[in-house]
């Protein structure tokens, strides 16, 4: 059992909840999903052609942060000893915690902000697990990656393949609990119970430690 679920793999899937979490806040909050740029892009380019200077304005900071979002972690990793994964689940922590002062009548771009910021550092952070690339803050390749592992198993019946199908199901499950719990606990008591996913992320952190103390004594072996 081990082999196929590694610690690697507990962590990633804990972010992965987490991530859930996240989009289940924005999308509640906000009607949109904060974790990607898509919709953001989208809607500073009709900015750009109805020429909204305020509306452009707050798209391309929503822009800036998710890009450092983006950059930060690769600085990390190419220009300090810091574990990574450390520092970008403090960010979460930080992140939720703004969430959860803010209130509830702030422009929905605006409230978005904390949450593009801090699930882009995250998917640069935790790009996946066991091999395989996945994102944690979001669901459309995960899903495809779950469905073409199925679909190749029974076309071609490789082990590797039901594999990876129950790896990418495994990250959606936990990223849609993260979703379902986040909308039952904002529905019931409020959008500061985001305060509530601090929780795994403080699980997160020994998890972390011990997986870099693990990855250190395999490389003094």
């Amino acid at each position: 059992m081990g082999k196929y679920f590694t610690l690697e793999q507990k962590i990633f899937y804990i972010m992965t909840f987490i991530g859930g979490s996240m989009a289940g806040f924005a999308t509640l909050r906000t009607g949109v999903l904060g974790s990607a740029q898509t919709s953001n892009l989208a809607e500073l380019a009709i900015a750009i052609v109805g020429g909204d200077l305020y509306h452009i304005t707050l798209r391309v900071i929503a822009m800036i942060l998710y890009a450092f979002g983006v950059a930060i972690p690769r600085i990390i990793i190419k220009r300090t000893s810091l574990n990574v994964k450390t520092v970008s689940v403090i960010v979460d922590i930080a992140g939720i915690i703004l969430l959860g002062f803010m209130p509830e009548h702030l422009n929905a771009v605006v409230a978005l902000w904390p949450i593009f910021f801090i699930m882009s550092f995250q998917w640069n952070s935790f790009p996946g697990a066991r091999g395989f690339v996945s994102a944690s803050i979001f669901s459309t390749n995960n899903f495809r990656q779950a469905v073409t592992g199925l679909t190749d198993y029974i076309l071609d019946k490789n082990a590797e393949s039901v594999d990876r199908a129950l790896f990418f199901t495994g990250t959606l499950v936990s990223f849609h609990l993260g979703v379902m719990l986040s909308c039952i606990l904002i529905q019931s008591f409020g959008f500061e119970t985001v305060w509530f996913f601090i929780i795994p992320a403080l699980i997160a952190l020994p998890l972390i430690r011990k997986e870099q103390l693990q990855n250190t004594a395999v490389k003094q072996a």
